[in-house]
Protein backbone atom coordinates (compact mmCIF):
# COMPACT_ATOMS: atom_id res chain seq x y z
CA UNK A 1 0.00 0.00 0.00
CA UNK A 2 0.71 3.79 -0.01
CA UNK A 3 2.32 3.61 3.50
CA UNK A 4 4.62 0.35 2.77
CA UNK A 5 5.63 1.91 -0.28
CA UNK A 6 6.88 5.66 1.09
CA UNK A 7 8.79 3.54 3.43
CA UNK A 8 9.84 1.58 1.67
CA UNK A 9 11.72 3.95 -0.42
CA UNK A 10 13.42 5.45 2.95
CA UNK A 11 15.24 2.64 3.92
CA UNK A 12 18.01 -0.01 3.09
CA UNK A 13 16.25 -3.03 4.51
CA UNK A 14 13.35 -4.69 3.69
CA UNK A 15 10.59 -5.97 5.40
CA UNK A 16 10.92 -9.00 6.98
CA UNK A 17 7.50 -9.43 8.74
CA UNK A 18 5.25 -8.15 5.68
CA UNK A 19 2.12 -8.64 7.43
CA UNK A 20 2.90 -6.97 10.34
CA UNK A 21 4.42 -3.99 8.59
CA UNK A 22 0.89 -3.59 6.71
CA UNK A 23 -1.37 -4.09 9.91
CA UNK A 24 0.82 -0.94 11.45
CA UNK A 25 0.84 1.21 8.25
CA UNK A 26 -2.95 0.40 7.95
CA UNK A 27 -4.03 1.67 11.11
CA UNK A 28 -3.13 4.47 13.84
CA UNK A 29 -0.12 2.51 15.18
CA UNK A 30 1.41 3.49 18.02
CA UNK A 31 5.41 4.19 17.39
CA UNK A 32 5.68 1.23 19.82
CA UNK A 33 3.63 -1.16 17.63
CA UNK A 34 5.74 0.15 14.68
CA UNK A 35 9.27 -0.28 16.01
CA UNK A 36 8.61 -4.19 16.86
CA UNK A 37 6.78 -4.75 13.67
CA UNK A 38 9.90 -3.42 11.77
CA UNK A 39 13.08 -3.08 14.10
CA UNK A 40 12.65 -6.13 16.38
CA UNK A 41 12.27 -8.68 13.89
CA UNK A 42 15.73 -7.63 12.19
CA UNK A 43 17.41 -7.52 15.33
CA UNK A 44 16.38 -11.30 15.76
CA UNK A 45 17.67 -12.02 12.36
CA UNK A 46 20.97 -10.43 12.99
CA UNK A 47 21.49 -12.66 16.40
CA UNK A 48 20.90 -16.20 14.88
CA UNK A 49 23.42 -14.58 11.76
CA UNK A 50 25.75 -14.77 14.67
CA UNK A 51 25.17 -17.76 16.12
CA UNK A 52 25.53 -19.42 12.86
CA UNK A 53 29.15 -17.62 12.33
CA UNK A 54 30.12 -18.85 15.89
CA UNK A 55 29.10 -21.94 15.64
CA UNK A 56 30.91 -22.05 12.18
CA UNK A 57 34.25 -20.87 13.58
CA UNK A 58 33.92 -23.72 16.48
CA UNK A 59 33.75 -21.51 19.29
CA UNK A 60 35.41 -23.67 22.31
CA UNK A 61 33.89 -24.03 25.99
CA UNK A 62 35.38 -20.71 27.74
CA UNK A 63 34.18 -18.48 24.32
CA UNK A 64 30.52 -17.13 24.90
CA UNK A 65 28.20 -19.69 24.07
CA UNK A 66 25.92 -17.65 21.44
CA UNK A 67 25.28 -14.51 20.41
CA UNK A 68 22.85 -13.85 22.42
CA UNK A 69 25.54 -13.91 25.05
CA UNK A 70 27.95 -11.70 23.51
CA UNK A 71 25.20 -9.17 22.16
CA UNK A 72 22.98 -9.51 25.34
CA UNK A 73 21.94 -5.68 25.58
CA UNK A 74 20.60 -6.00 22.18
CA UNK A 75 16.97 -7.22 23.87
CA UNK A 76 17.11 -5.01 26.37
CA UNK A 77 17.83 -1.91 24.22
CA UNK A 78 14.99 -2.94 22.11
CA UNK A 79 12.46 -3.27 25.39
CA UNK A 80 13.85 -0.25 26.75
CA UNK A 81 13.52 2.23 23.67
CA UNK A 82 10.03 0.18 22.80
CA UNK A 83 8.87 1.33 26.62
CA UNK A 84 10.39 4.99 25.73
CA UNK A 85 8.72 5.78 21.99
CA UNK A 86 5.01 4.40 24.31
CA UNK A 87 5.50 6.96 26.59
CA UNK A 88 5.96 4.47 29.61
CA UNK A 89 8.88 5.08 32.09
CA UNK A 90 11.44 1.78 32.40
CA UNK A 91 11.26 0.13 35.85
CA UNK A 92 14.58 0.37 36.97
CA UNK A 93 14.63 -3.09 38.41
CA UNK A 94 13.32 -4.53 34.45
CA UNK A 95 17.53 -3.06 33.81
CA UNK A 96 20.76 -4.86 33.85
CA UNK A 97 22.32 -4.93 36.52
CA UNK A 98 26.11 -5.90 36.66
CA UNK A 99 28.75 -5.43 39.39
CA UNK A 100 31.65 -3.26 39.00
CA UNK A 101 35.10 -3.54 40.41
CA UNK A 102 36.22 0.40 41.06
CA UNK A 103 40.25 0.75 42.12
CA UNK A 104 40.55 4.77 43.35
CA UNK A 105 44.32 4.90 42.95
CA UNK A 106 44.63 8.47 44.07
CA UNK A 107 45.19 12.31 43.36
CA UNK A 108 47.02 15.02 42.06
CA UNK A 109 46.79 18.72 42.87
CA UNK A 110 44.35 18.56 45.78
CA UNK A 111 44.14 22.24 47.68
CA UNK A 112 45.16 22.40 51.31
CA UNK A 113 42.40 22.66 53.43
CA UNK A 114 44.10 22.77 56.36
CA UNK A 115 46.28 25.54 55.75
CA UNK A 116 46.63 27.45 59.63
CA UNK A 117 50.07 26.95 61.14
CA UNK A 118 50.46 23.68 62.79
CA UNK A 119 47.81 22.04 61.10
CA UNK A 120 49.68 20.17 58.32
CA UNK A 121 48.23 19.51 55.07
CA UNK A 122 44.95 18.34 53.93
CA UNK A 123 43.72 14.67 55.29
CA UNK A 124 42.12 13.63 52.04
CA UNK A 125 39.74 10.48 51.40
CA UNK A 126 37.41 9.61 48.38
CA UNK A 127 34.16 8.61 48.40
CA UNK A 128 32.18 6.82 45.29
CA UNK A 129 28.47 6.28 45.06
CA UNK A 130 25.76 5.75 42.20
CA UNK A 131 23.65 9.16 41.43
CA UNK A 132 20.35 8.75 43.13
CA UNK A 133 20.37 6.04 44.74
CA UNK A 134 20.97 6.85 48.91
CA UNK A 135 20.30 3.38 49.53
CA UNK A 136 22.62 1.57 47.52
CA UNK A 137 25.99 0.30 48.52
CA UNK A 138 29.00 2.92 48.92
CA UNK A 139 32.54 2.93 48.56
CA UNK A 140 35.05 4.95 50.68
CA UNK A 141 38.86 5.19 51.20
CA UNK A 142 41.13 5.15 53.65
CA UNK A 143 42.02 8.74 54.74
CA UNK A 144 45.57 9.53 53.88
CA UNK A 145 47.25 12.19 56.53
CA UNK A 146 48.94 15.33 55.36
CA UNK A 147 48.65 14.59 51.93
CA UNK A 148 47.35 16.90 48.46
CA UNK A 149 48.89 13.85 46.19
CA UNK A 150 47.09 11.08 48.04
CA UNK A 151 47.82 7.52 47.46
CA UNK A 152 44.77 5.12 47.96
CA UNK A 153 44.88 2.41 45.74
CA UNK A 154 41.37 1.42 47.20
CA UNK A 155 40.19 -1.73 45.06
CA UNK A 156 36.42 -2.41 45.89
CA UNK A 157 32.78 -4.10 44.42
CA UNK A 158 30.04 -2.39 43.45
CA UNK A 159 27.49 -4.66 43.18
CA UNK A 160 23.69 -2.48 42.79
CA UNK A 161 25.08 -0.46 39.52
CA UNK A 162 22.39 -1.08 36.98
CA UNK A 163 23.37 -0.17 33.34
CA UNK A 164 22.85 3.18 32.80
CA UNK A 165 23.35 4.59 36.03
CA UNK A 166 25.91 7.43 36.80
CA UNK A 167 28.90 7.02 39.49
CA UNK A 168 29.89 10.10 41.82
CA UNK A 169 33.02 10.50 43.49
CA UNK A 170 34.05 12.99 45.94
CA UNK A 171 37.16 14.02 47.63
CA UNK A 172 36.82 15.58 51.49
CA UNK A 173 39.92 16.66 53.58
CA UNK A 174 38.26 14.41 56.89
CA UNK A 175 38.24 16.81 60.38
CA UNK A 176 37.76 15.53 63.76
CA UNK A 177 36.63 18.67 65.21
CA UNK A 178 34.69 20.25 62.64
CA UNK A 179 32.98 19.00 59.53
CA UNK A 180 34.92 17.60 56.57
CA UNK A 181 35.95 19.46 53.66
CA UNK A 182 35.24 19.40 50.33
CA UNK A 183 37.70 19.21 48.07
CA UNK A 184 36.25 18.58 44.66
CA UNK A 185 33.70 16.14 42.59
CA UNK A 186 33.43 14.05 39.45
CA UNK A 187 30.03 12.57 37.86
CA UNK A 188 31.25 9.60 35.49
CA UNK A 189 28.16 8.74 33.04
CA UNK A 190 27.48 4.83 32.15
CA UNK A 191 28.83 5.63 28.27
CA UNK A 192 32.32 6.46 29.92
CA UNK A 193 32.76 2.97 31.28
CA UNK A 194 30.27 0.80 29.87
CA UNK A 195 30.82 -2.00 28.57
CA UNK A 196 34.64 -1.76 27.57
CA UNK A 197 35.80 -0.32 31.09
CA UNK A 198 37.71 2.87 31.85
CA UNK A 199 41.47 3.49 33.48
CA UNK A 200 42.93 7.04 33.51
CA UNK A 201 42.56 10.19 35.04
CA UNK A 202 39.73 13.24 35.16
CA UNK A 203 39.17 16.31 36.55
CA UNK A 204 37.97 17.11 39.55
CA UNK A 205 35.42 20.23 39.44
CA UNK A 206 34.96 22.21 42.55
CA UNK A 207 38.17 21.65 43.24
CA UNK A 208 39.14 25.10 44.75
CA UNK A 209 39.78 28.43 42.89
CA UNK A 210 42.78 28.18 41.04
CA UNK A 211 43.04 24.85 41.56
CA UNK A 212 43.41 21.92 38.92
CA UNK A 213 43.18 18.17 40.84
CA UNK A 214 42.79 15.02 39.13
CA UNK A 215 41.23 11.51 40.33
CA UNK A 216 42.79 8.25 38.99
CA UNK A 217 40.44 5.59 38.49
CA UNK A 218 40.02 2.30 37.12
CA UNK A 219 36.55 1.15 37.12
CA UNK A 220 35.86 -2.87 35.16
CA UNK A 221 32.41 -3.82 34.62
CA UNK A 222 31.66 -7.98 35.20
CA UNK A 223 31.78 -8.17 31.75
CA UNK A 224 34.66 -6.42 30.14
CA UNK A 225 36.54 -8.56 33.32
CA UNK A 226 35.13 -11.95 31.56
CA UNK A 227 35.94 -10.58 27.98
CA UNK A 228 39.78 -9.56 29.09
CA UNK A 229 40.20 -13.14 30.75
CA UNK A 230 38.85 -15.23 27.79
CA UNK A 231 41.34 -12.66 25.45
CA UNK A 232 44.24 -14.17 28.08
CA UNK A 233 43.21 -17.62 27.52
CA UNK A 234 43.10 -17.73 23.56
CA UNK A 235 46.50 -15.74 24.02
Amino acid sequence: NGCQADLQGRRPWPIHDTDAFDHVCGTNATPKEIFEATVVPLVHAALAGCDAMLLALGAGAAAPSSSHEVFGDCVGVQQRESVRMSGVDTPKMAQQQEALRITIFGAVGLRNADWLPGQGTSDPYCTCEILDAPKADKIRTKVVNNNTNPIWDHEAELPSYTVGDTLVFRVYDKDDLKRDDFLGTVRLHSDSFYPSGFEGEVPLLEAGKGVSAHLKLKIWPSRAQRLAELHCEEA
